[in-house]
């Protein structure tokens, strides 16, 4: 009699256990939207792991191209300038600042012009005024809350200790400006650090890497507008510049979510959220074929967004505040359970691309009666 009841048991959970699939309904989300993009990138370097350091005859590095809203980042495009006898030596005590030095012509970033740079002794220049050296170490914080800043390796150094910042200026080709760090010491440490940083009139700034590292203190390296903007959060800057990137206006992707399921004879929300403000409308696609993968959209011009659904219907929203909702009802019907939908969101995003649309991750929903 045991062993039947067992067998029962058995039986009826085998049983449960091949209905539940169709029975319990389920959302789940696939996929990345586009885009995410930050206005600055940089890494910050435990003691020891500066991994940037080239030498003057093959420097590492990265170029900035300014692009009006921010930068087109690429490998590095120049070539190390040895400082002529003509070049000015920089005279910085530890932890001092420079005065203005001037550019000699006017250069645009992301968020203004100059037309002179302000050089820490500790290894980064801002592109307004500034007093302040921020010793000891490389700080995110300030990094992203400050000045417009270049950080080259943002650690505690001490000219006092040995080498040179030197700075000279040409007025061939419109003007260009050279700043370059020779050999100079970490504080406390033997440590010589040379880089290079190359300004051009037509908005290119080369960032250029010999012999560096750093030894006693935390080192940060990579640009910021500064003025509160978003941390970029993790970033191997060594990876990162093997290849072109753009930053800009901080952007989140699109998201699509819902904190509902979708049972039968009930209304599940779904929500598209990181809506650019200025986009007048969103499209929610119902599909009934999802890619896992995602259909690239580059031949339309969308280049990083990816489709992840079909769209066999689709839904109009009027966003409010970077954020469209919208209620679907799932039919009181049997013959539902056990199948799937896939719903994408699709926003107008002037600004993203040249058909100003962009894509969201898509959800995955089981329809079920639990």
């Amino acid at each position: 009699m045991r062993f039947l009841t067992r067998s029962l048991s058995l039986a009826a959970a085998l049983a449960t256990a091949a209905l539940c699939p169709a029975q319990v309904a389920a959302t789940t989300p696939y996929g990345t939207g586009c885009y995410f993009q930050r206005a600055s990138f940089f890494e910050t370097f435990p003691p020891g792991s500066f991994d940037l350091s080239g030498t003057v005859a093959a420097p590492r590095g990265y170029s900035l191209i300014f692009i009006g809203e921010g930068y087109l980042v690429l490998p590095l495009q120049g070539s190390w300038r040895p400082p002529t006898p003509a070049a000015s030596q920089i005279i910085l005590p530890d932890d001092g600042v420079s005065p203005a030095l001037s550019l000699g012509f006017p250069l645009q970033y992301p968020g203004g012009t100059t037309e002179s740079i302000w050089v820490s002794s500790n290894g980064f220049l801002t592109l307004a005024a500034n007093t302040n050296a921020q010793c000891c170490a490389g700080d995110p914080v300030g990094m992203v809350s400050g000045p417009p800043r270049i950080a080259m390796l943002w650690v505690d150094m001490n000219p006092t200790a040995g080498g040179a910042i030197r700075f000279e200026r040409s007025t061939a080709n419109g003007g260009a400006a050279w700043l370059t760090f020779e050999a100079v010491r970490e504080y406390s440490t033997n440590v010589p650090n040379t880089f290079q940083v190359a300004f051009y009139n037509y908005g290119q700034i080369d960032v250029l890497y010999g012999p560096c590292g750093n030894q006693g203190d935390t080192g940060l390296a990579g640009w910021s507008p500064g003025g509160n903007v978003r941390s970029p959060g993790a970033v191997n800057m060594s990876q990162a510049i093997l290849a072109p990137f753009l930053t800009g206006p901080d952007r989140d992707p699109l998201r699509i979510a819902s904190t509902g399921r979708p049972r039968i004879g009930t209304t599940m929300p779904v929500t598209t959220s990181n809506v650019p403000l200025n986009s007048p409308f969103v499209l929610v696609a119902l599909g009934l074929q999802g890619y896992p993968q995602g259909l690239s959209l580059d031949a339309l011009g969308m280049f990083g967004c990816l489709q992840y659904a079909s769209f066999e219907t689709s839904f109009g929203l009027i966003p409010s505040a970077g954020t469209a909702t919208w209620q679907l009802e799932v039919p009181n019907n049997a013959d539902l359970i056990g199948r799937r939908g896939y719903l994408q969101s699709l926003a107008f995003a002037p600004d993203a691309n040249g058909p100003g649309l962009i894509t969201s991750n898509a959800l995955d929903l089981l329809a079920g009666a639990q």
